[in-house]
């Protein structure tokens, strides 16, 4: 079995939220006993064996990932992972109080106090950049930029990060270059799907999770669906 990596944004009820970008708190919990059921555990993606990446090796964890540190989701989702033993990862973007880039729909993210609890509790966080720009095309001063201010301010709440997230899944070959000299551990994109056997630990793809997946749309999204792309269906 491949490796399972879930990316989530917001976890808010829908009258605080909305849709966009979205999972309410149940849905949350359902997802995790849906998957506590499939015999999965919950872990921090800095946790994840290089072994586990290999096939025929996978411990049958589960990724859990919340990109940009909304203030609902630090607020919302430990509670839900931590009921079952799990914790999760947040990428935080630590230069920015909301989430400017969703414009009219701009949201608090995490502020120091919040980033610090989840460490406290168990929680990773990882660099989501210092602004979230899109990396790919930018100059090369500019990406170390992002990602060593990131870095730093991360350091300086007390948090190291070592793995880390690319804003709106973009990335390319420079960005790739100056992510391996950060020697983070792991990054996700936005690519979908499970990982692959051989994916590279710094372009790892996950499963974009939103409002409306009950366990069901989960189930085809992780399953179903890999397989019958496979099939060329």
């Amino acid at each position: 079995m491949a490796t399972l990596i879930l990316c989530y944004h917001k976890v808010g009820p829908e009258a605080e939220e909305g849709r966009f970008l979205n999972v309410s708190p149940d849905g949350l919990r359902r997802h995790v006993a849906f998957l506590a059921r499939r015999g999965f555990r919950g872990v921090p993606l800095r946790e994840l064996n290089p072994g586990e990446l290999t096939r025929g090796r996978h411990q049958r964890h589960v990724v859990m990932t919340f990109d940009d540190a909304y203030d609902s989701a630090v607020r919302h989702a430990p509670p839900v992972l931590e009921a079952a033993g799990w914790r999760g990862t947040f990428f935080a973007v630590p230069g920015m109080a909301e989430s400017a880039w969703d414009q009219e729909r701009a949201r608090p993210l995490a502020t120091e106090a919040d980033l610090r609890t989840l460490v406290q509790r168990g929680h990773e966080v990882g660099n989501h950049s210092m602004t979230h720009p899109h990396l790919a095309g930018l100059p090369r001063r500019m990406v170390l930029d992002e990602l060593h201010a990131a870095q730093q301010l991360l350091a300086a709440f007390g948090i190291r990060a070592t793995t880390m997230c690319y804003p709106y899944g973009s990335y390319d070959a420079n960005v790739l270059r100056v992510v391996k000299r950060f020697g983070f551990r792991y990054a996700v994109t936005l690519r979908k799907g499970l990982v692959p056997a051989d994916a590279p630990p710094l372009e790892l793809p996950r499963v974009v999770v939103g409002f409306r997946d009950t366990p069901a749309l989960l189930t085809y999204k992780i399953w179903v669906r890999p397989k019958l792309a496979r099939l060329g269906v």
